[in-house]
């Protein structure tokens, strides 16, 4: 576990998601992303003059490893293990790759379809409150009453989650793999 002194250092830097807007949601095979705040910078990637894809970097990114879920009251919308399920139940579990992004809705995990309509309901919503426990758990409440929850299940020390700040460009890192 991290040290008292870095364990508050963290919890404290997870502050500096008030007040900070939504701006979407999306996932790495099975890592989760969430993005906060203002648009710091544009990036343009080339291949000779051609332009082949556009990107905003956000002030904060939100990267997790470990179990999550987003809340609405006593509901839970969305959870970590909804990557590996298809959406569609006309699908063969055992035939189907969950790490594959960008497919239509019926092809797709239950994540890639419902995360659409989570993040379209947080779209113009702000953090009201956010909070880390001694465990590395998050808790993050939306204006919109929604609230997202992570929560670290293992006694190994590896990386769970980080918080990116990009315009101090802190990497905020629960468990920090050094001593």
């Amino acid at each position: 576990r991290p040290t008292d002194s870095s364990a508050v250092i963290v919890r404290r830097s997870m502050d500096r998601l008030q007040h900070k807007k939504f701006r979407t949601m999306f996932r790495v095979i099975d890592m989760l992303c969430i993005s906060f705040g203002q648009t710091v910078r544009s990036e343009e990637i080339r291949i000779a003059d051609q332009i082949i894809h556009r990107r905003t970097i956000p002030e904060f990114s939100l990267h997790l490893q470990t179990h999550w879920r987003f809340r609405d009251g006593d509901t839970i919308l969305l959870g970590s293990r909804d990557i590996y399920h298809p959406y569609s139940q006309d699908i063969d579990e055992d035939n189907w790759d969950y790490a594959e992004t960008n497919r239509p809705d019926c092809e797709s995990s239950v994540f890639d379809v419902v995360s659409k309509q989570v993040s379209a309901a947080l779209k113009k919503q702000y953090v009201t409150g956010s909070s880390m426990t001694a465990y590395g758990d998050i808790r993050i409440e939306f204006s919109n009453g929604y609230v997202f929850e992570a929560f670290v299940p293992d006694s190994t020390k590896m990386e769970e989650w980080r918080l990116i700040d990009t315009n101090s460009d802190d990497h905020i890192v629960f468990y920090d793999s050094e001593e």
